[in-house]
Formats: structure tokens, C-alpha cells, sequence
């Protein structure tokens, strides 16, 4: 026998002992013959066929693994692996018989050796009680790397991916079947990893040697082709082991990059995107201002600094649009916090052959409606649903005092389109008692385009540039506010269903300064106001109980009428009237979008469950009240040290945005004991 005779054997054979015999120790290497034709499969008994009928089994996780089968289970997947590398192997040596000898003796080493490992993994699966071939088994490995051209795609794809992975697997489950007192499963794994860093290691050898010497993350990720990606030569379930990649060869820089990489392993991403300009583009667009939206300036320079910030929304395969891609140091430090990203991609890129799943804006505006056609609606899951931007009545503060007559409140408000409409609201106001009012833009953001109005004082001189702007201003009483809250929920199907409630801080002019979430949002609130909010602890529901009781029936039908869907956050304050009692504003403005707390509440869930946090922004202000140079600097007597707790933060600073590269904002989340 000699190696073609042997690959052909382990390649075609429907007997699963020839496939896994070993060779003649005298194996040569005389005629390898011509390059064979790329099969569809290789050969198997029946009941090892690859399934393309979406027939599979479910590999069970770490907290499953509690019985013999289970275990006989899992090696059942592991060892449907092996066998999937031998006959890749066997593939290599028939489909490049020009490769040269050296590689192509060292394929024969390896592949034995993964005919060993699929032996192991039978006979132990076998002593759990699982027979291999009794559960189905899938081809991704074969898909994947079969339609190789090159000896360097092989290499690429197989040694410094799938097996690259295995690095991870095999240290873990060796390390947890110790732990559960299988020694004997421990010692099969422990073989196969000492193997894998030797594969491992050699494919690196020959990927450096057919690359002229250059081997680097950027290299290798670009030679994957699609759907491949450097996810791939990692764990998705396995701790990352650095160890394992350094002991193959692997220098720091590259395993450093492959540890932080972030792309869907096969999960159609949804696509986040941070437009908070969508209010001034829908007044743009509502008021019929002349020409093309331009943002503002200064709002377009925060928007970019914290455009990673929906990342804190988004699953490890989603994917978030970004201006700049952020450094390896704000990567790093979100790792070592337990937080684990999603995929960044430069906004200019379209990702035009990859199929994404729904586009996640902040705010659907007429700018989020025209990027999903610059994607392409061929390039979205089919029946996928993307809300228009044709309620832009809904942004409206005038929709919230709306929301607020129809659930019945004390505070009045008027929404005004003219100077004289405006002068008519402040008599009503200041006939009330109240010596001053607040005028805000309709379509205002964070408290811009707000002002004050006096009794017996002028009209604010800027009230002509924001009726402009925004085609009416909303005239409100000025209260004396001493809790600022809201309230998170999501619209679907017709229904509105509660996230959370945060703590807001706000300025004098309501401009955000800071949210608190924890499992009692109202920490930190005088004890005064919470016995107001949840009333007299009598059969009667207290203000904060009636309100989340009819806001559902007031604010559904509407957002319902509107075609409205996703996310909905509800600004709230409690406030001091003339007679010193409290008073409850239970819909101050109604926000169709993504807000901070509700991104405060993502923080929460995702790294600090059962914690409490702080979400602030902070801005050039507070960079010239600080006596700082840059926001670097800043972050740096900010930063707290982190603890981490089962992996999760359980105290210290985290930024959500880079603040090397920030100009005009920074964004923490601290938390607390």
C-alpha cells in the first residue's frame, strides 16, 4: 500500500474500521497521481451520514453533563470531528498530490493521529453507553473546508481554525471531566490536546513558510473566506486558552487580536446602529425645512464618540456600525470586565455578502429607513419587518402632554406654533401662580432648544429660532422637580411590556447628566417621596402603580395606530406643588427610541446582574471644569478597579466609549456594592 492508496482507503471506504486502520509503518510515497475530483462526501457507513435534512442532536452544555449519556453524548459530537479532520486529510493528500513531501508526510502523522483520537472517543462513548452513529451528524466541517485550492487553504481553514478551536475545547472538557471525577474521559482529552498543539504548530509552520515569512491576525483572517471567520479558531463555549495558542507557536499579538475578534459564528447579526439625531431629521423632515438634514455640529461629534454604545444592547453575533473602529486597549478593557462585545463595522462598509437579520437603530428616522435600502432588502432575513419613519407625530413633545391629559394629570401643558400661541400658554401658566415657564422645542433632544419664560419678562429672544427649527415649542409650568425617573418598555405585537425603571439625573434644563439602575431603581430617593409613589399602603395602588397601569391603555392603542414597534422610554418626575405636597408627572415625554436608561439597564443585565450602577455622560464641560486636556485623562481619575465576581463585575468603571479616541463625549457605567 502506498499514501494514495491509503487516502483513497480512509476517503471512500463505507467501513468505519478500514477508515480508521492505520498505515503500513513502511508507507511510501511513490506515485501520488493526479489531483482527484472534489467529492460531495466522503465515504460513510449509513448510520454515520452527514444530514442535510436539518436533522440533529443537541450537544449538551457543561451544567448538563450529569449522567453517563450525557458524557457518551458529547463525545459522540467530539469524536464525529475527528473523524471529519481524518477525511479531510485523506482529501488533502488526493487533491494536492504536487504538495510538497515534507507536507505531505506530515499530513500522514496527522491524520493517524486522528484516526487515534476518533478511536479513543468510541471506545469511550461506548463504555457510557452510546454507540457512534447512533445520534445524527452534521458536515460543517466538511462544508467548510473541502472545496479547498491550495495546500494553504487547507492549513488556514483546518489546522489554524476548526483545530485552533480545539486548543479551547479540549483543555476545557479535559479540565471538567477531572473536576467531575472522570478521570478516565480527563486522560482522553488531555491526549488530544498535547496532539492538537502539535497540529496546531504545524500548520502555523506551513503558513508562515507559503507566506513568505509574514504571518500575522490580519494575514490569516484574510485568507477565511466568507461565512469563515477568525470566531471560528475559537470556543464558543470553552474559556479562551492562551496557553495552548503560545505553546503552538502563536505570538502574542495574534493571540491577543483573536481573543478580542467579534463576528456571528452563524447566526444571521442584527445590525445596531447610534442616530440620535433622529429627532432633529424627523423635525427637519416635519416641519419642511428647505434642502438636505444637516446635523448639528456639535450633536454629529458626540454621536460619533459614542457610537459603540448600543454594543451594550447587542448579542456576541450582532453586529454595530461605527465611525471608527475602536483600539485594542477599549476592547481589552471590556474583556477583562466580563463584557463581551459584539462585531464592530465602519459604517461606510455594507457587509454586501452577508445576510443580517433586522436593522436596530436608536431611532427610526428617514435616515435609518434609507440605510436599510443601502443595504439592500435582499440582504435581510426574509419576512423581515423594518418600521417607517411616517409617525413623526409620536417624537413630538406635544404627543407626551397628549399622553399625560389622557391619563390625567394636575400639570397642564400646551403645544404652541406661533409667538401669539405661546403668549396665550403663558398667561394660563403664570395665571396658575407659577412665575415661570419652560418653552422647549418640539422635537428638542436632551434639553436643546429649551428656555425659560418669566412673568412679567419679554419672550425669550430665542423663541423665533426654535419655533423655526421646530415648527412648535411646548409651554409647561416651571415646578419645583425633586425625583426624575423613567420608565422602559418595548411595543410589540400590539402590546407594551414593561424593561425597567431607572433614576435619572438631570440639569436645571433637563439636559441628562446621569441614570441609576439597580434592583431598586429608587435608591438614593428620599424616603418622603418613595412612601408618595407607592401610596398609602392600602387597597388603593399608589401614583407610580396607576401610572404603569394606564400607560399600556392610553399610550398602545396609539403607538398601535401609528405602526409603531420596538422600544418606548416613558420620562417621569415627581414634583413639590404650592402647598408643599408632592404630585406626580407621569409622562413628562414620551421618547419612541433607544434612551440611556434603557442602555443602563443593558449594562446591568449584561456584566452586573444583581449590582447597582451609574450610566453618566460626561462632555467638553466637564472636561474645562476638571482642568483636563482630554478625555484620556479624564477617564483616568474616573477609573475605579474592577472586581470581578463568577466573571461578571461585580464593582469598578467600565467606559463605553473609547475614551482615547473621544472628542466631545464619554460615556461610564460604574458600579457599586
Amino acid at each position: 500500500m502506498d499514501t494514495r492508496e491509503f487516502a483513497e482507503r480512509v476517503l471512500f471506504s463505507t467501513s468505519l474500521e478500514e477508515k480508521l486502520t492505520p498505515a503500513p509503518v513502511d508507507l511510501m510515497d511513490p506515485n501520488p497521481g493526479r489531483a482527484i475530483t472534489l467529492p460531495d462526501v466522503p465515504g460513510r457507513p449509513d448510520d454515520l451520514l452527514m444530514r442535510r435534512d436539518g436533522m440533529r442532536a443537541n450537544m449538551p452544555r457543561d451544567g448538563q453533563i450529569n449522567s453517563d449519556r450525557d458524557r457518551g453524548v458529547l463525545l459522540h459530537f467530539l469524536a464525529n470531528h475527528e473523524l471529519l479532520a481524518t477525511e479531510l486529510m485523506a482529501l488533502v493528500l488526493l487533491r494536492f498530490p504536487d504538495a510538497p513531501a515534507a507536507f505531505r508526510r506530515g499530513i500522514v502523522r496527522t491524520l493517524q493521529e486522528e484516526q487515534q483520537h476518533t478511536r479513543l472517543y468510541m471506545g469511550r462513548m461506548e463504555e457510557c453507553g452510546v454507540e457512534f452513529g447512533e445520534l445524527p451528524v452534521n458536515g460543517f466541517f466538511w462544508d467548510a473546508v473541502a472545496p479547498m485550492e491550495s495546500p494553504l487553504d487547507y492549513v488556514t481553514r483546518l489546522s489554524l481554525t476548526f483545530e485552533q478551536a480545539n486548543l479551547d475545547f479540549a483543555r476545557h472538557y479535559a479540565d471538567l471531566f477531572l473536576h467531575l471525577g472522570d478521570k478516565a474521559t480527563s486522560d482522553v482529552l488531555e491526549t488530544i490536546y498535547r496532539d492538537e498543539i502539535a497540529h496546531v504548530g504545524y500548520g502555523l509552520k506551513w503558513s508562515k513558510r507559503w507566506g513568505g515569512g509574514d504571518f500575522d491576525f490580519e494575514s490569516y483572517a484574510g485568507r477565511l473566506p466568507f461565512p469563515l471567520s477568525p470566531a471560528r479558531a475559537k470556543a464558543e463555549r470553552a474559556p479562551f486558552n492562551a496557553e495552548g495558542r503560545k505553546l503552538a507557536g502563536f505570538d502574542a499579538d495574534f493571540i491577543e487580536e483573536l481573543r478580542l475578534f467579534r463576528r456571528s459564528r452563524g447566526r444571521t447579526p442584527r445590525v445596531y446602529v447610534y442616530n440620535p439625531e433622529a429627532e432633529a431629521e424627523i423635525a427637519h423632515q416635519a416641519v419642511g425645512t428647505p434642502g438636505e438634514f444637516a446635523a448639528d455640529p456639535v450633536g454629529a461629534a458626540i454621536a460619533r464618540d459614542l457610537d459603540t454604545i448600543p454594543a451594550v444592547l447587542a448579542g456576541r453575533d450582532d453586529v454595530v456600525l461605527v465611525a471608527h473602529l475602536p483600539s485594542r486597549d477599549f476592547l481589552k478593557a471590556w474583556a477583562d470586565s466580563g463584557f463581551e462585545a459584539p462585531e464592530f463595522v465602519l459604517r461606510p462598509d455594507r457587509m454586501p455578502e452577508r445576510k443580517l437579520q433586522e436593522l436596530r437603530p436608536w431611532a427610526w428616522s428617514p435616515g435609518a429607513v434609507d440605510l436599510v435600502a443601502q443595504f439592500g432588502a435582499d440582504h435581510f432575513a426574509p419576512n423581515t419587518r423594518h418600521p417607517t419613519a411616517d409617525h413623526p407625530q409620536l417624537f413630538s413633545k406635544a404627543f407626551g402632554i397628549e399622553i399625560r391629559k389622557a391619563i390625567g394629570s394636575e400639570l397642564d401643558g400646551w403645544a404652541c406654533r406661533s409667538s401669539a400661541e405661546v403668549e396665550t400658554a403663558l398667561a394660563k401658566v403664570f395665571a396658575q401662580g407659577h412665575p415661570t415657564a419652560v418653552l422647549k422645542g418640539a422635537y428638542g433632544l436632551a434639553g436643546r432648544d429649551a428656555c425659560r419664560a418669566e412673568a412679567g419678562q419679554p419672550l425669550p429672544p430665542q423663541l423665533d429660532r426654535i419655533l423655526a427649527r421646530h415648527g412648535a415649542v411646548v409651554v409647561e409650568p416651571w415646578v419645583e422637580r425633586v425625583l426624575d425617573f423613567s420608565l422602559q418598555f418595548d411595543f410589540q405585537d400590539g402590546e407594551l411590556k414593561p424593561v425597567g425603571t431607572t433614576r435619572l439625573e438631570n440639569d436645571p434644563l433637563g439636559r441628562f447628566l446621569a441614570c441609576h439602575v439597580g434592583p431598586r431603581w429608587s435608591k438614593g430617593a428620599p424616603s418622603e417621596v418613595l412612601r408618595f409613589l407607592s401610596g398609602d399602603g392600602g387597597k388603593s395602588a399608589g401614583p407610580l402603580e396607576q401610572c404603569r397601569s394606564s400607560l399600556p391603555k392610553v399610550l398602545g392603542p396609539r403607538l398601535q395606530a401609528a405602526g409603531f414597534v420596538g422600544p418606548v422610554g416613558i420620562d417621569a418626575f415627581v414634583y413639590r406643588a404650592f402647598d408643599g405636597t408632592l404630585r406626580l408627572n407621569p409622562v413628562c415625554e414620551v421618547n419612541p427610541r433607544m434612551t440611556m436608561g434603557r442602555i443602563a439597564l443593558g449594562c446591568l443585565a449584561r456584566i452586573a446582574p444583581g449590582k447597582f450602577g451609574t450610566l453618566q455622560i460626561l462632555t467638553s464641560r466637564a472636561l474645562r471644569a476638571g482642568g483636563h486636556e482630554d478625555f484620556a485623562s479624564l477617564a483616568a481619575e474616573l477609573t475605579t478597579p474592577i472586581q470581578l465576581e463568577g466573571g461578571r463585575l461585580s464593582e469598578g468603571t467600565i467606559f463605553l466609549n473609547d475614551p482615547a479616541r473621544a472628542t466631545h463625549a464619554l460615556a461610564s457605567f460604574r458600579v457599586q456594592l
